[in-house]
């Protein structure tokens, strides 16, 4: 009996575990078809798929922020629009993709790779449900992503 209910507990939490990386994979689908399939705003990527980290007492306005995510989408979206008008590509926790891939310093626990053919064609960080970054910038042999 005892051994039942841990099989139980176990599927259970296997089907819980399923259900929640379904989410975020579904998170980061919905990103890439707003950007290259509907080419939605950057206004509209911001309201609807990105973390904006609160910054205390910060002397950066909001609108100073938003120009800078701006920038930056608009690098990401010409850097990747061939690549992606397709629906042919493969959402990889960063972890468990096998391909070649850029070493970050601090592995984050929600880092995702979004990949085609088995090639790495950008990486993804969520938080809450939402795009911590998309962005990264390398130093020597370590990436470091980039907030908003």
């Amino acid at each position: 009996m005892r051994k039942v209910k841990l099989l139980l507990l176990f599927l259970i939490l296997l089907a819980a575990t399923k259900i929640f990386s379904q989410n975020k994979t579904s998170v980061i689908n919905d990103f890439v078809k707003a950007v290259f399939i509907e080419d939605k705003s950057a206004q509209f990527i911001a309201d609807h798929y990105i973390y904006f980290q609160s910054i205390k007492n910060t002397k950066v306005s909001h609108t100073e922020r938003m120009k800078f995510f701006e920038t930056l989408f608009l690098d990401f979206k010409n850097e990747n629009s061939e690549s992606l008008k397709k629906s042919d590509f493969q959402i990889v926790s960063y972890p468990d993709f096998k391909g070649e891939k850029i070493k970050f310093l601090h592995e984050p626990a929600d880092a995702y790779v979004i990949a085609q053919n088995n090639k790495a064609i950008f990486y993804v960080c969520l938080k809450e449900n939402k795009i911590f970054s998309f962005t990264y910038i390398t130093k020597g042999e370590w990436a470091f992503f980039l907030t908003y």
